[in-house]
């Protein structure tokens, strides 16, 4: 990385960022603290304090709060420069941990009395503000179905001026510079909310992803890349009024275009309009769209009001149900109900498969969505790079199944969004008059056995096709009922423990063989060994939920969408020959099987808060562990 310092003089850098509140106000309230005499040298160190002030609706996902690994850009100017001249910190990296925000060198005032400005913005970019100038690049993620993208999309700015030199922290106070959209679906009343809340998804197009923001007049110009953008978040009901609410997108304060179009997709039907022109994407503005739906006549229109960020704009538009199987949209695709899609021909052949999967190799570590042909599986078309900018986007990734591994170039273009079927079954890019119609259909792990079914999402790690989901039967696989355990004393009795909702098989369960869906089995040790190999042994990427703080530990980032979540084990009593439930919210433990006779290993694969690896549990009759399938 660049380093941006100006280096006149043999400085060292202190800047703790410590205090962090949302705001989308301008007053900043000092920090009562007495000021302790200058330096004798004149050597005197900055050190920040910075504050967002919490409002109702905000941006942040993770309790108002940066997370690790957060970057800030600074900039400290002598009056009377400005940053199109002489800067005297030069976009500065700050870098978030459980410590506060540190910086990559230390900071000092220039010597003398002279006042200084201080600019501040999130999150940092090698580039910065250009120089000569007062720009900076902006850009939101197309895809804000994941918290970094979402966060990453948040561009904020802080600024102190005429500031003295002082051993006293200076105050920054961060403002969103971007505009918040909150999507609420009212649902008619007849309709079964509960299976709208799973199978409704939605998403902006030909909305700008890229403009350059003044820091000076604080205008928005340029606005490049218009792509399909992907809103963050979950449906959750809203039992009173009937309503889906949970889904917010960060835009690019922008004009309305006629190109800007809504499109809601509730099963295989597809319901479109266009955005109202006249509502105003307003900077630190939170906006509302109310979408009325009723499957008779599918939706009624969307009406706009601002939330609690900043005044804006209201307006209204119709839409229609859209028919239009010649092609598969990207954005569409729920990849939050799973990893992988199918594409599947009028005739119901399937002609490849869509993956959302971590890429983790020489010149690649991020997430992406692939497509793979079914005619050469081993070789695939990375459609978009998440999070990425550039026109990197349309590389070829070549899979080498033995050795898990790949090789991958890089690709020249813009994320690509459609995809389209020649009638010869052939996957292309650009629409023509021979193409077929084609959908996209989840591909998810239908498990019945008797009475009971249950239905699993899938995720691809490098060569591997895992269960997204824990196992959560009460029946074996041949449908035989598998003993409740509620006396835990009884340790040699096959069977389950269900605290909390989450299931857990004991060893005598796992011996019987009988556990794994038609299709799956449990996996051996050399198969762990072989998903641990792919990450680099780098577990945060296994990691899903809040894991208990530990030290310096990364925490949960799920790169993988392995959904490892810390629900616990059992374990033999420290206090008697019993199991006993524990280490909730700090372990999660899964059964392997030795390769050779199908038997439970020595040692369980697990995950650990204190931990920044992959570890084992060793296995006994009190045992019960969570059971997680790999594809045969």
């Amino acid at each position: 990385m660049k380093n941006t310092l100006k280096r006149t003089a043999k400085h060292s850098l202190l800047a703790v960022v410590s205090l962090f509140y949302f705001s989308c106000v301008n007053n900043i309230q000092p920090l009562e603290e007495p000021t302790p005499p200058l330096p004798a040298s004149g050597n005197i160190p900055i050190t920040i304090s910075g504050r967002i002030l919490q409002v109702q609706t905000h941006t942040r996902i993770t309790d108002n709060k940066f997370d690790n690994d957060n970057t800030i850009g600074l900039y400290v100017l002598a009056q009377p420069e400005n940053l199109s001249g002489s800067r005297h910190i030069d976009n500065m990296r700050l870098v978030y941990s459980s410590d506060g925000f540190t910086p990559e060198e230390e900071i000092y005032y220039p010597k003398g009395e002279g006042k200084c400005d201080f600019i501040s913005y999130y999150p940092y970019q090698e580039e910065g503000i250009i120089q000569g100038s007062s720009n900076i690049n902006v850009n939101v993620s197309p895809d804000q179905s994941s918290t970094t993208e979402y966060s990453n999309s948040d561009f904020m700015v802080a600024k102190a001026t005429g500031i003295s030199p002082s051993l006293k922290a200076v105050n920054l106070q961060y403002n969103h510079k971007l505009c918040q959209l909150n999507i609420i679906l009212q649902v008619y009343e007849e309709e079964n909310i509960n299976e709208l809340q799973q199978n409704a998804s939605i998403s902006i197009s030909n909305l700008n992803t890229k403009a350059t923001y003044n820091m000076d007049t604080e205008l928005f110009s340029a606005f490049n890349t218009p792509q399909s953008i992907i809103p963050n978040g979950k449906w959750e009901i809203d039992e009173e009024s009937h309503q889906l609410t949970g889904k917010k997108v960060i835009l690019i304060p922008q004009p309305i275009t006629p190109d800007c179009e809504l499109t809601l997709r509730v099963n295989n039907k597809v319901y479109c309009a266009s955005m109202p022109m006249d509502l105003i994407l307003e900077s630190e503005a939170g906006c509302e769209l109310l979408l009325r739906y009723d499957s008779r006549v599918g939706i009624g229109g969307i009406t706009t009001s601002i939330s609690d960020w900043k005044p804006g704009s209201s307006s209204s538009t119709d839409l229609e149900e859209k028919v239009d199987n010649s092609s598969i949209t990207i954005s569409d695709l729920n990849f939050e109900k799973t990893g992988i899609y199918n594409l599947i021909t009028s005739s119901d052949i399937v002609i490849g498969e869509i993956c959302k999967e971590y890429l983790l190799g020489d010149n690649i570590d991020a997430q992406a969505i692939v497509l793979y042909p079914t005619n050469n599986s081993n070789k695939g078309t990375v459609l978009q790079i998440l999070g990425e900018t550039q026109s990197i986007h349309g590389g070829n990734i070549n899979w080498d199944k033995t050795n898990n591994s790949f090789t991958y170039i890089t690709g020249d273009k813009a994320p690509i969004e459609q995809i389209y079927a020649d009638k010869d079954g052939n996957i292309i890019f650009e629409k023509s008059e021979n193409v077929q119609l084609i959908q996209a259909k989840e591909s998810m792990l239908t498990d019945i056995r008797g009475a009971e079914t249950n239905i699993y999402p899938i995720v691809k790690i490098g060569t591997q096709y895992w269960m997204q989901e824990n196992l959560k039967t009460t029946k074996y696989n041949d449908a035989a009922s598998i003993t409740n355990n509620t006396n835990n004393t009884k340790n040699t009795t096959a069977g389950y423990y269900l605290p909390y909702s989450n299931y857990f098989y004991n060893q005598a369960a796992i011996t019987t063989g009988k556990m794994a869906p038609q299709g799956w089995k449990l996996p051996d040790n050399t198969e762990w060994e072989k998903l641990k190999n792919y990450i680099k042994d780098e577990a945060a990427v296994l990691k899903t939920d809040t894991w208990t703080s530990y030290n310096s530990i990364s925490q949960a980032n799920n790169k993988t969408g392995f959904n490892g979540s810390p629900i616990g084990i059992y374990s033999k009593s420290s206090k008697g020959m019993y199991s006993s439930y524990t280490y909730s919210k700090e372990i999660v433990g899964y059964w392997s099987i030795k390769k050779e006779n199908q038997a439970p290993d020595d040692t369980s694969f697990s995950l650990n808060y204190k931990l920044n690896k992959t570890s084992g549990l060793k296995n006994s009759d009190y045992c019960a562990y969570s059971i997680r399938c790999l594809k045969e």
